[in-house]
């Protein structure tokens, strides 16, 4: 009888590349976003709660941060960086920037497409 080996959850430190963001543009956004700067700071404790940042830059570019002391497994490193997408689609589109309405809306879109909770 052969034994189950235990799952676990690999842990993803950074993105390797912003080919994750490319990918969900695609997916989620239909390409829809301009391309953001990507960074991997490690947070101040003034942020230590968050998983991710999304600052708006000059230009309309904004720059998307993933705290680089959490380790994030695949799923949440894709949630992280959808939730901040969509800041930067609210962003782009000359809306606020917050967890409103149309936040949710695209949270749904989101959770139902990957599967990952946002």
């Amino acid at each position: 009888m052969c034994a189950k080996k235990a799952a676990t959850k690999k842990a993803v430190r950074r993105p390797r590349s912003d080919a994750s963001v490319r990918k969900l543009n695609a997916e989620l956004f239909d390409k829809a976003l301009r391309p953001c700067q990507l960074a991997t700071p490690i947070f101040t404790i003034e942020f230590a709660d968050a998983q991710a940042l999304c600052w708006p830059l000059e230009h309309g570019i904004v720059r998307i941060e993933l705290d680089a002391a959490r380790e994030y497994t695949r799923s949440s490193m894709l949630a992280s960086l959808a939730h901040e997408m969509v800041h930067q689609w609210q962003h782009q589109n000359g809306l606020p920037t917050n967890h409103g309405q149309e936040f949710q809306g695209w949270v749904d879109r989101i959770e139902t497409k990957l599967g990952v909770r946002v």
